[in-house]
């Protein structure tokens, strides 16, 4: 049972995941309107898939600083990770 729940968990996050990587490939295809949120909420910022996803987003809608801040958060995320 524990084991299962642990999945539904990490689900989640690989749904969050996925979630923004079609976000950032609408925006690049130049179909933002179906996109619903473009602002990256706190919990786009915890983690290096998310943070990186949601700067893609920003990249393809020109919002470069947005991008820079985004990156730079899912660089330091990834290194948190490895260690």
């Amino acid at each position: 049972m524990a084991s299962q729940r642990a999945e539904v968990e990490n689900e989640d996050v690989d749904l969050k995941i996925n979630n923004g990587a079609v976000d950032a490939q609408l925006e690049w295809a130049n179909l933002g309107h179906l996109v619903k949120s473009k602002k990256p909420g706190r919990e786009d910022l915890q983690a290096f898939e998310t943070a990186y996803n949601a700067a893609c987003g920003s990249i393809a809608r020109g919002e470069l600083g947005q991008a820079e801040v985004l990156l730079k958060r899912s660089k330091g995320e990834r290194y948190k990770s490895l260690k």
